[in-house]
C-alpha cells in the first residue's frame, strides 16, 4: 500500500528530513496562511506536521496549535520541540473533531492523499473548520500518481480546486509557486479556501 510505504520512508529518513526541512524558506507559505486568519490567537491544525517546524513557528506567533502526522518518529519529535498536542493518524483514516479549528495548514501534504481517499479527506477538513476558517494547501503540480526519485509515491492531480468546490468554501487564492518564477517554471501550487 502506497501510504504505508511513504510512512515507512519518512520514519527511515527522519533525521535527514529534519535537517533538510529546517533550511526551507517558509516565509511566503506562512504569510499566505497567517494573513488570512481572522482570529487572534487562532486555533491551528498543522496537517502533516512532520517534525514540528511549522508548529513551533505558529506557537511563537501566539497561536494555539495542534499537529497531525502518520509518522510516529515525526510525531515524537514534533511533540518534543513544540510541546503541543500531536495526533498520530493516517490521512486515509482522518478523523477530526468537528468545528475545532480556525485554520488548517497543509504544506506538502496533498500529494500523499491517495485518489480514493480525497473526498473523505476533504470532508473531514471541512467539518473540522469553524465558520470563517481557512484551509491552506501547498502541493506539487502533476497529473498522476508517480514514483519520485527518492522512493516515495506521489499522488498528483490538478483537480483539488474542483474537489473543494463541493463544499461551501470561498476560493481566495489559487496560484503557482514559487511566485517569482514564470508560470512554466512554477512546479508547485497554492490554494486557500475560507469556510462560509
Amino acid at each position: 500500500m502506497n501510504e504505508n510505504t511513504n510512512i515507512n520512508w519518512y520514519n527511515q529518513h527522519a533525521e535527514d528530513f529534519i535537517l533538510r526541512s529546517s533550511q526551507d524558506d517558509m516565509s511566503w507559505p506562512y504569510s499566505d496562511f497567517l494573513s488570512a486568519l481572522t482570529q487572534a490567537p487562532a486555533k491551528i491544525l498543522d496537517l502533516g506536521c512532520g517534525p514540528g517546524r511549522d508548529l513551533v513557528y505558529f506557537k511563537n506567533k501566539g497561536h494555539h496549535v495542534e499537529g497531525l502526522d502518520a509518522s510516529e518518529t515525526f510525531c515524537q519529535h514534533a511533540e518534543k520541540i513544540s510541546h503541543a498536542r500531536i495526533i498520530h493518524q493516517k490521512f486515509s483514516e482522518l478523523n477530526l473533531e468537528p468545528e475545532s479549528y480556525d485554520g488548517i495548514f497543509a504544506n506538502a501534504v496533498l500529494m500523499h492523499i491517495e485518489p480514493k481517499d480525497r473526498e473523505a479527506f476533504l470532508k473531514e477538513i471541512f467539518c473540522a473548520l469553524r465558520s470563517n476558517g481557512i484551509f491552506y494547501a501547498h502541493f506539487p503540480k502533476g497529473l498522476k500518481s508517480e514514483q519520485s526519485c527518492d522512493g516515495r509515491t506521489l499522488h498528483l492531480t490538478p483537480n483539488w480546486v474542483d474537489l473543494c468546490r463541493h463544499y461551501t468554501w470561498e476560493l481566495e487564492l489559487n496560484e503557482g509557486r514559487p511566485k517569482f518564477f514564470s508560470p512554466e517554471e512554477q512546479t508547485w501550487q497554492v490554494i486557500r479556501f475560507r469556510k462560509n
